[in-house]
């Protein structure tokens, strides 16, 4: 693969690892206080739910060290082994993490509180959606890797 694409791409997930610990560390947390102090009958909500996106957050820090060790596989020619299994059912349990947690908020906040406009809601199962749908394509690459190992293998055998 070119160099330089690895590069750009390690670049870019370096910004994103950094922009997601900048937001797990003070943007989500001093906004959760905001809202808190605006909104005192929400009060009670700031920690759980800075805790449940504090916990997608690192799901995605998951799939950034994970899409990380693919690029570096990638790059020594690798990709198609066994190793990489790992890194993909990683990107995956990480995604239906992720899934799950924002589906817990969202069910709570749209069925017991009555929390923000409804941009807010939407938002909310936008993100379910999303990382529902992050999940079945990480399985639908397991399977793909998977096929691709096999051939790869059986090429090996007839060669």
């Amino acid at each position: 693969m070119n160099r330089r694409l690895i590069l750009w791409l390690r670049v870019l997930l370096v910004f994103i690892w950094t922009g997601t610990l900048v937001l797990q560390g003070l943007i989500i947390p001093s906004g959760a206080f905001e809202t808190a102090r605006a909104a005192p009958e929400f009060a009670y909500l700031a920690v759980p739910y800075t805790a449940c996106a504090i916990v997608a957050i690192g799901c995605w820090e998951a799939v950034l060290v994970a899409l990380w060790a693919l690029v570096t596989m990638t790059a020594h020619g690798t990709v198609f082994s066994p190793r990489a299994f790992r890194w993909v059912d990683t990107m995956a349990v990480a995604g239906a993490t992720a899934t799950v947690t924002c589906l817990g908020v969202s069910v709570h906040a749209i069925g017991f509180t009555d929390v923000g406009p409804l941009t807010v809601l939407l938002f909310l199962v936008g993100t379910v959606f999303a990382s529902g749908a992050f999940t079945l394509l990480m399985l639908v690459m397991r399977r793909l890797l998977r096929s691709a190992v096999a051939m790869r293998d059986e090429l090996a055998e007839v060669v």
